[in-house]
């Protein structure tokens, strides 16, 4: 693949690419605002799926919208990439760690629906 064929995958993620490389990003949170950062790195520097300024003013949407930050910014970026079904599943990447995560320590007393 060329240099113009990989920059246009870059720039049109596929909605796979796009839910993993959120679910890699949301397995390795620390939470808040804090990841913010690597959210802009990772789709600004790195995927170049969005421009400086797109970024900044998502960040700033997004911080002016109550809930965390980082789920609206997660869904923002994918909205931006690939429409409403990037948002979902960005949105559902970036979460689905912490939610199985938080499912695992509570244990299965309190989640009736979760045995077999």
């Amino acid at each position: 693949m060329n240099d113009s064929e990989c920059q246009q995958t870059e720039h049109h993620p596929s909605l796979i690419h796009l839910s993993l490389s959120f679910l890699r990003l949301g397995a390795t949170a620390f939470g808040g605002p804090a990841m913010i950062a690597y959210i802009r790195k990772m789709a600004v520097d790195q995927k170049h799926w969005l421009d400086e300024k797109t970024a900044r003013d998502g960040i700033a949407l997004c911080q002016t919208i109550p809930g965390a930050t980082a789920m609206q910014m997660s869904a923002y970026v994918g909205l931006r990439a690939k429409g409403v079904a990037g948002a979902a599943a960005s949105f559902i990447g970036f979460g689905l760690p912490a939610f199985l995560f938080m499912i695992i320590l509570s244990g299965n007393d309190n989640f009736y629906w979760f045995r077999w």
